[in-house]
Protein backbone atom coordinates (compact mmCIF):
# COMPACT_ATOMS: atom_id res chain seq x y z
CA UNK A 1 0.00 0.00 0.00
CA UNK A 2 3.04 2.27 0.33
CA UNK A 3 4.85 3.74 -2.62
CA UNK A 4 8.19 3.24 -0.88
CA UNK A 5 10.57 0.29 -0.93
CA UNK A 6 12.29 0.08 2.42
CA UNK A 7 15.94 -0.95 2.31
CA UNK A 8 15.59 -3.46 5.18
CA UNK A 9 12.54 -4.59 7.14
CA UNK A 10 12.93 -6.37 10.49
CA UNK A 11 10.15 -8.62 11.78
CA UNK A 12 9.75 -10.43 15.09
CA UNK A 13 7.20 -13.10 16.06
CA UNK A 14 7.10 -14.51 12.53
CA UNK A 15 5.60 -17.82 13.67
CA UNK A 16 7.25 -19.33 10.59
CA UNK A 17 7.24 -23.11 10.20
CA UNK A 18 8.10 -25.45 7.33
CA UNK A 19 4.37 -25.61 6.58
CA UNK A 20 3.80 -21.86 6.14
CA UNK A 21 7.22 -20.60 4.90
CA UNK A 22 5.94 -20.01 1.36
CA UNK A 23 3.61 -17.28 2.66
CA UNK A 24 6.49 -15.09 3.86
CA UNK A 25 7.80 -13.97 0.46
CA UNK A 26 7.64 -10.24 -0.38
CA UNK A 27 8.38 -9.46 -4.05
CA UNK A 28 11.59 -7.44 -4.42
CA UNK A 29 13.11 -8.69 -1.16
CA UNK A 30 15.39 -11.49 0.01
CA UNK A 31 14.23 -12.99 3.30
CA UNK A 32 16.62 -14.14 6.00
CA UNK A 33 14.47 -16.03 8.45
CA UNK A 34 15.33 -17.72 11.72
CA UNK A 35 12.26 -19.62 12.90
CA UNK A 36 11.97 -20.71 16.51
CA UNK A 37 13.87 -23.94 17.02
CA UNK A 38 11.94 -27.17 17.43
CA UNK A 39 13.63 -27.68 20.83
CA UNK A 40 11.57 -24.86 22.25
CA UNK A 41 8.10 -26.10 23.21
CA UNK A 42 6.56 -22.62 22.99
CA UNK A 43 4.59 -21.49 19.96
CA UNK A 44 5.34 -18.32 18.05
CA UNK A 45 8.67 -16.57 17.99
CA UNK A 46 11.05 -16.32 15.11
CA UNK A 47 12.82 -13.36 13.52
CA UNK A 48 13.36 -12.23 9.94
CA UNK A 49 15.06 -9.56 7.90
CA UNK A 50 13.75 -8.62 4.48
CA UNK A 51 16.58 -7.07 2.43
CA UNK A 52 15.78 -5.25 -0.79
CA UNK A 53 17.05 -7.29 -3.76
CA UNK A 54 19.49 -4.61 -4.95
CA UNK A 55 21.34 -4.49 -1.61
CA UNK A 56 24.48 -6.62 -1.26
CA UNK A 57 25.03 -8.08 2.19
CA UNK A 58 26.75 -10.79 4.19
CA UNK A 59 25.02 -12.81 6.89
CA UNK A 60 26.76 -12.36 10.26
CA UNK A 61 26.01 -15.57 12.17
CA UNK A 62 29.01 -14.80 14.40
CA UNK A 63 26.99 -12.05 16.09
CA UNK A 64 24.29 -14.43 17.38
CA UNK A 65 26.15 -15.36 20.53
CA UNK A 66 23.18 -15.76 22.86
CA UNK A 67 23.14 -19.13 24.58
CA UNK A 68 20.44 -21.46 25.83
CA UNK A 69 17.74 -20.23 23.41
CA UNK A 70 17.16 -17.06 25.45
CA UNK A 71 17.16 -14.88 22.30
CA UNK A 72 16.34 -15.31 18.63
CA UNK A 73 18.37 -13.19 16.23
CA UNK A 74 19.58 -12.56 12.69
CA UNK A 75 22.31 -10.09 11.62
CA UNK A 76 23.68 -8.84 8.31
CA UNK A 77 26.51 -6.53 7.26
CA UNK A 78 26.02 -4.25 4.28
CA UNK A 79 28.16 -1.60 2.65
CA UNK A 80 27.10 1.73 1.14
CA UNK A 81 28.46 2.95 -2.21
CA UNK A 82 30.86 5.16 -0.21
CA UNK A 83 32.18 1.99 1.48
CA UNK A 84 30.66 2.75 4.88
CA UNK A 85 29.69 -0.52 6.58
CA UNK A 86 26.50 -1.07 8.54
CA UNK A 87 25.44 -3.98 10.69
CA UNK A 88 21.71 -4.50 10.94
CA UNK A 89 20.05 -7.04 13.20
CA UNK A 90 16.76 -8.23 14.51
CA UNK A 91 16.67 -9.62 18.05
CA UNK A 92 13.71 -11.06 19.92
CA UNK A 93 13.63 -12.10 23.55
CA UNK A 94 10.51 -14.04 24.53
CA UNK A 95 8.74 -12.50 27.55
CA UNK A 96 9.35 -15.41 29.91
Amino acid sequence: MLNHLFTIIAVIETWETTLNAMHFHIPGYTILSVPRSNDNKCKGGGVALYVRDDIKFDVRNDLCLFGNNSFECVFIETCTPSRQKYIVGCIYRPPD
